[in-house]
């Protein structure tokens, strides 16, 4: 009685071994001999089992896929020079960060590629990757005279051609403060 061991179900890309018995010798539709077969691909295979008396008698074996998870990564893909984004992993029910980590969020705080590979329920996995880049920090210069007489005024001009808004240690955020 010829019988055909192994997965009903394989992830896509994934492969299994399939393990013939019931006999003396064995003969797959591929051609191969042996009692084990390795299978990467949905289908159905089939495998002749002879006894040592010459008796024969065939089976088969239908394997199928399971979808692959899709995983993606949200999160800023920009941050500035000395501070950190949150990167987070969607899509699957586990995950493995490429710093080893398996939390569904990581903190990076350095430019760079960061990858997670996701896996779903029956065991599929997935990746994706983002690359963090750094913006630099804008040039800040304080324009004014830093020698005041006691009780007159003294305008102090903030000078960044990259900055887009100002906040002084005054709480003001006008380019110009008058001390």
């Amino acid at each position: 009685t010829p019988t055909i061991a192994g997965p009903d179900t394989i992830c896509v890309g994934g492969s299994a071994t399939l393990v013939a018995s019931g006999g003396m010798s064995y003969l797959w539709d591929d051609g191969s001999t042996d009692a084990e077969r390795l299978v990467n691909a949905a289908g159905d295979y089939a495998v002749t089992v002879f006894t040592s008396a010459g008796c024969s008698a065939t089976t088969q074996k239908s394997v199928y896929y399971y979808a692959m998870p899709t995983v993606h990564i949200s999160g800023d893909s920009l941050m500035c020079v000395g501070d950190s984004v949150m990167l987070t992993a969607h899509g699957a029910l586990t995950y493995l960060w490429s710093d080893m980590s398996s939390d569904t969020s990581l903190t990076v705080s350095a430019p760079g590629v960061y990858t997670v590979e996701g896996w779903d329920a029956n065991g599929c996995s997935a990746r994706d990757s983002m690359e963090v880049s750094e913006r630099p920090l804008p040039a800040v210069q304080i324009v004014g005279n830093p020698v005041g007489c006691a009780g007159s005024m003294n305008l102090l001009t903030a000078q960044a051609p990259t900055a887009v808004s100002y906040l002084w240690n005054t709480g003001s955020t006008a380019a110009q403060i008058q001390v």
